[in-house]
């Protein structure tokens, strides 16, 4: 067997911005990238599929809310998938996110890092009928050019009739600002 799963590639344009103090900020932001096959192996779809999205984000205080909505136009995929969004039907998901800082209880220029908890609401929709939510309770750490996360997907309503449903997924992010 070669390669490895197909990879998404993804801009954004961040097309307002509103910052009302030093951290407090309103954003929305278009996203558009591609999901890229990586070979002729079982775990590609064999196709380059366009995404399209939207992302809001607001952050005042220790409280932050982001809103986003993606879909996928699907030219290709597996007669058989195994996750959402693998099959031949197009993809949409939606996230719904809170974000609460527990520490520092003051951000200041000085800080190097923040601690939140964070509460999210994750939709899976595929044009076949597949719809999945989610409730992911998380914990992320922020530091000034990276963040890491970590949260627990449970789901909370599953219609799945085209591939196997879920029972609960942890989910590791790193991210890097540049």
């Amino acid at each position: 067997m070669e390669g490895i799963g197909d990879f998404l590639i993804l801009g954004k344009w961040r097309f307002w911005n509103e910052d009302t103090g030093p951290l407090d900020t309103a954003r929305a932001a278009l996203v558009g990238g591609m999901d890229v096959r990586t070979g002729d192996n079982p775990f590609t779809a064999d196709a380059y599929s366009p995404v399209v999205g939207a992302a809001y984000t607001q952050i005042r205080g220790r409280h932050g809310l982001n809103l986003s909505a993606m879909w996928k136009v699907t030219t290709g995929g597996n007669d058989f998938p195994v996750f959402p969004g693998e099959s031949t039907a197009d993809f949409g998901k939606y996230d719904v996110s809170y974000l609460y800082r527990l520490v520092p209880r003051v951000y200041s220029a000085e800080t190097r890092g923040a601690w939140y908890a964070i509460a999210e609401l994750n939709g899976l929709y595929e044009t076949n009928g597949d719809h999945e939510l989610f409730l992911s309770p998380g914990l992320m750490y922020e530091g000034r050019t990276w963040a890491l996360e970590m949260s627990l997907q449970l789901p909370v309503q599953e219609s799945v009739e085209h591939r196997p449903d879920t029972d609960y997924m942890v989910m590791a992010g790193v991210r890097f600002s540049f």
